[in-house]
């Protein structure tokens, strides 16, 4: 028997807002067509949005593979995992990365010209770590 959920259920399940699950989720390359519609009510098939959910959200999604003492900027984890490096700077400015380890110089591409700038170090381990506890799973609400 299928399973049949709305935008706010997923958003429930997964302890997400509805806002991120229509805005992002919805909009990433693999999201599961609707099942069925009902006024202006859209169900997703519930098995098929767990599927999308851990294919795109698990820990295994990217390659965070190395020795924990790697030094990485947030660039760098970005393209590893495939996140957008706005993503881990709003990780950045609630205080939910840890602290930067270092700083190093890079050229980095600006708008019109590569700009040498100092840019922040981090431990691969940590991230790592971080980045795992911050991979969505379904609530155990009710």
């Amino acid at each position: 028997m299928t399973t049949y959920v709305t935008y706010q259920d997923i958003a429930d399940r997964w302890g997400k807002s509805r806002s991120t699950v229509v805005n992002n989720w919805a909009t990433r390359h693999g999201w599961p067509g609707e099942a069925k519609t009902e006024g202006r009510t859209k169900y997703f098939d519930l098995a098929e949005i767990a599927a999308f959910v851990d294919a795109e959200f698990s820990a295994g999604a990217g390659d965070l593979s190395g020795p924990a003492d790697e030094l990485v900027t947030l660039r760098e984890i970005a393209e590893r995992v495939g996140l957008q490096v706005s993503t881990l700077t709003a990780y950045e400015s609630r205080g939910e990365l840890p602290e930067a380890v270092g700083r190093r110089r890079m050229d980095v591409q600006g708008p019109k010209r590569k700009v040498n700038r100092l840019v922040a170090l981090y431990r691969l381990g940590e991230i790592r770590d971080v980045l795992a506890a911050k991979t969505p799973r379904p609530s155990r609400r009710k």
